[in-house]
């Protein structure tokens, strides 16, 4: 699908030389493995949008336009002050007094805007709103929050002058008197006192119901598929409601070669729920490609602007993504949810999952006395409050911050090619897990109980994720090499101290991707640890440590975004 750009000027009409840097903005969004479809430009005499490759899924009324699609058919969704629908989406919707910028309930998708006295303006992509500003002011506050989580964090700009939209909001341009307003909802938890299995029904019809709503022509769309319980819930229910007529289902897996033959990977588990399911299905392989790595990441961080270092499954290059957008597969239903996360003793575990990590949490980067020098600060909304469970906690953190930030980043290095939908983050559905208490959401209880009448019996759930490690992946020779000569740059030295650079050179290391035989030993030794010893070394302070490879990434990321950034400062402002 589409990233877009939207501007609204407050007094002059919008001049030639506008439409065409539009233009030439969303030409630049393309990836550069494929044929992108031309881009659609709107423009009446103060407002102009463009977006980039669209697809038959558009939404779009004049000024009025959907980056994403709805779980309910709402006709008004373009009126000011109607209320917000249900749906994965981004919403402009604007008359001669008023724009609003609507986000969906969980936040699915990344906006970001800039606001002054001549101009409003907002893209799904930061290097867009960079480009037509001319100019880039880096924000040195997402250092720490990169190299100690591998995303922006939650700040989530690399330009300090840039904002994001928080989940459940709503941006207003007054456009008389030039205001701006921010309204926003916040993530409340409040356990229900209804019995179980009024909660399970509720859960059930809200399940049924936001698949009912789908709107997509199956032909065009694909499942992705795993072992878990997520993605075949997704399946079960797609099939449930749009294979009454033995529609064509297609469903996509990827990873390692080696995965498809190891019983424990969801490559493998994914195969026989295809089978099983009589979808068209189809296993990728992240490891074919012949493109050197520079041109891999290169592509990487274009797509994804640096917003996540979760490259392991884009090693084939977007090759996956490209062959999906040239058979016509305009997008995909994934199984994102919020039904509960594992049961977790600490809260270090709990900020290790949704990447609010911070220097004292590794135990092994004291030697490196620039990351001491790092401030870093956990905001006041995304910290434990006195009468929060940790499970509550946990929770509510996920969707708070983990599902719009991180998930959010890894979204939008698919968006150039497809659209995608989480069905499960429909409002209708989160509304009723934060009614359940800590028991029925642990371990997504309750969910796992609704499918387990639906989904295919005699499946196992698969054990093993069938992508490359990350802290493996940037061990490989070749990747190892990139590192070095960019962290060795003049222009690394720019952001970071030379000591460091040189310290982080000399520490990476070269290895060839291992078997999994360590991690599997690993895991079963998890399994049958009693859950009293579990906690006692939850509380026994535990450190972390963070592979000096994957923080030399990490490093690589912000200097290679800087670089591309900086281009744009011999561009025209306005």
């Amino acid at each position: 699908m589409s990233k877009i750009l939207y501007a609204v000027f407050r007094e002059k009409n919008i001049p030639d030389t506008t439409y065409q840097k539009v233009e030439e903005i969303c030409k630049d969004l393309n990836p550069d493995n494929i044929k992108a479809r031309p881009a659609f430009i709107f423009r009446d005499q103060k407002v102009i949008y463009g977006l980039s490759n669209p697809t038959s899924t558009l939404i779009h009324n004049k000024e009025n336009v959907v980056l994403g699609n709805f779980f309910e058919n709402d006709k008004n969704w373009g009126e000011i002050g109607h209320p917000a629908p249900d749906g994965n989406y981004i919403i402009f919707r604007s008359n001669l007094k008023t724009l609003e910028v609507v986000s969906d309930f969980m936040g699915t998708r990344n906006l970001w805007y800039f606001f002054n006295e001549d101009f409003f303006i907002a893209s799904s992509s930061q290097k867009a709103l960079i480009h037509f500003l001319g100019d880039f002011h880096f924000d040195e506050g997402i250092i720490p929050w990169i190299l100690f989580n591998g995303t922006l964090g939650p700040s989530s700009c690399w330009d300090k002058r840039i904002k994001r939209i928080p989940p459940n909001a709503k941006i207003t341009i007054d456009k008389e008197n030039w205001e701006i307003k921010i309204d926003k909802e916040p993530v409340q938890f409040s356990p229900s006192k209804n019995k179980k299995a009024h909660l399970k029904q509720e859960l059930k019809s809200a399940l049924d119901n936001t698949f009912k709503e789908l709107h997509i022509k199956p032909e065009n769309w694909a499942i992705t598929l795993s072992g878990g319980h997520d993605s075949r819930a997704v399946l079960s229910l797609f099939k449930k409601y749009y294979n009454r007529k033995k529609t064509t289902i297609n469903t996509v897996t990827w990873g390692e070669k080696k995965s498809l033959q190891d019983t424990n990977s969801d490559a493998h588990v994914a195969q026989l729920l295809a089978d099983r399911q009589r979808t068209t299905h189809k296993y990728y392989s992240t490891e074919d490609t012949k493109e050197p790595i520079d041109k891999i990441v290169s592509r990487f961080l274009a797509n994804g602007e640096g917003g996540i270092d979760h490259i392991t499954g884009y090693l084939d290059g977007f090759s996956i993504w490209k062959e999906l957008f040239e058979n016509r597969i305009e997008g995909i239903l994934r199984g994102d949810e919020v039904f509960g996360y594992n049961t977790i003793y600490s809260s270090l575990i709990v900020r290790n999952f949704m990447g609010l990590l911070f220097f004292k949490d590794y135990e092994n980067l004291t030697k490196y006395e620039y990351l001491k020098s790092l401030k870093q600060e956990l905001p006041a909304h995304l910290k434990q409050t006195e009468s929060e469970s940790l499970s509550t906690w946990r929770d509510r953190i996920f969707q708070e911050y983990r599902i719009p930030y991180a998930q959010a980043a890894l979204a939008d290095l698919k968006y150039p090619y497809v659209e995608q939908l989480n069905p499960f983050l429909s409002r209708k559905i989160a509304m009723i897990i934060r009614e359940l208490p800590d028991k029925l959401r642990s371990d997504k209880k309750i969910f796992k109980e609704i499918m387990s009448s639906l989904n295919p019996q005699g499946i196992p759930f698969s054990k093993k994720d069938s992508n490359t490690l990350l802290k493996d992946a940037v061990k490989k020779e070749e990747f190892v090499d990139l590192i070095k000569d960019e962290l060795s740059s003049k222009y690394a030295e720019k952001l970071f101290p030379k000591p460091f650079l040189n310290q982080l050179v000399s520490n990476l290391k070269v290895k060839e991707i291992s078997s999994q035989k360590e991690s599997d030993l690993f895991k079963k030794l998890k399994d049958i640890v009693p859950k009293r010893v579990k906690i006692y070394l939850a509380h026994q302070n535990p450190k972390l440590r963070l592979d000096e490879n994957v923080l030399a990434f990490r490093v690589f990321i912000i200097c290679r975004m800087h670089r591309k950034f900086s281009e744009f400062n011999n561009y025209d402002s306005y």
